[in-house]
């Protein structure tokens, strides 16, 4: 009988698709269970969210009716795995209630900066972490076994598009915090004669009107968050795609750290233990200050028929080995 797997994690630009995917193509049936965390998914959580004095009230009561839901779907499927993607909304006796499965949580952010996922740590049969230092700290301080989990390419979502012009110099696609905005400010005064796009939501043209219609750079800002289709096109479009980590990736790699290289794209990005360990300079250029960005965003410019064999050769690494399908592969080599 096929081995059924339920997916439950984040409605997060298509993440859980992407576990699905590979669970299919190693012979799993799969239902996937997707949640909002602190937004509303409706209209009538929206009028109700804003009616409501205590929005803690409001999200704890979102958190009730998903568990609800949940265990519902868990008894109505009945899964032989259930794999937990962050977790964040689960109530801690939901885990305890779906026994009859073999419980797996892969966390894509840090354990520790989120409490409630942190809370489902010893209640999990099988802890999965993007973050190596977060493996270490877990056995260090609490002796709880985890594994470390990198995050992958979805080569059906990020894939190099034929014949594509690249009308733009440098791409950065993020969240932009205070650093990232200095970091970026520093390098569009560096390449004024470049052409720089810069996609993420940094604040709300309705809570501050006038911050938007006058802010600078309104050509090469855009405060907008871009999906996943539109984003492997202005990769594909790019030149150079900067890549810049959270202050949470001590050694693991964030997830645009893949999807660059699965687009074919140049990729340069901060120096990270794992990129040095899986992946040499021949596959991507890395930097360990913004003095040495810039010099590695100088060299691609100026050398840019010379960075096709480097292109090529991250491409070929990560389609190798580096996809969701090697993750989940990894995963039931553990659990089994």
């Amino acid at each position: 009988m096929q081995k059924k797997v339920l997916i439950v994690g984040p409605n997060f630009y298509g993440y859980n698709e992407s576990v699905e995917r590979a669970f299919i193509k190693l012979g799993f049936s799969t239902k996937v269970l997707p949640f909002l965390e602190k937004d509303a998914e409706n209209v009538k959580e929206k009028i109700s969210f804003h009616l409501t004095r205590k929005k803690e009230h409001f999200f704890h009561q979102k958190k009730v009716r998903f568990n609800k839901l949940f265990i519902s779907v868990y008894d109505g499927y009945k899964p032989d795995i259930l794999f937990i993607i962050k977790g964040s909304v689960f109530f801690p006796e939901s885990i305890v209630y779906a026994d009859k499965s073999i419980n797996i949580l892969w966390m894509m952010d840090s354990i520790f900066n989120n409490p409630n996922s942190y809370s489902l740590r010893k209640l999990v049969n099988h802890l999965f972490l993007f973050e190596k230092t977060d493996v270490d700290r877990l056995q260090n301080e609490e002796s709880i076994k985890a594994h470390f989990l990198p995050l992958a390419l979805d080569e059906t979502v990020y894939y190099p598009i034929n014949n594509s012009k690249k009308e733009i110099d440098i791409l950065f696609v993020g969240a932009l915090y205070k650093n990232r905005i200095q970091l970026l400010n520093r390098l569009i005064k560096h390449f004024p004669d470049k052409k720089i796009k810069i996609y993420g939501h940094f604040f709300s043209p309705l809570r501050n009107p006038l911050k938007f219609l006058f802010r600078k750079n309104k050509h090469i800002y855009t405060n907008k968050n871009v999906e996943p289709d539109q984003l492997n096109i202005l990769y594909s479009q790019s030149k150079i795609c900067l890549n810049i980590h959270h202050t949470q990736s001590v050694l693991g790699v964030n997830q645009r750290f893949f999807e660059i290289l699965g687009s074919k794209s140049l990729e340069i990005t901060d120096y990270k233990e794992f990129v040095a360990n899986n992946f040499t300079q021949d596959d991507l250029l890395w930097y360990k200050n913004e003095d040495e960005m810039i010099q590695q965003i100088d060299k691609a410019l100026y050398n840019y028929q010379q960075m096709e064999s480097i292109k090529a050769s991250g491409y070929k690494k990560v389609v190798e080995g580096h996809t969701f399908l090697d993750r989940i592969r990894y995963v039931l080599d553990v659990i089994k």
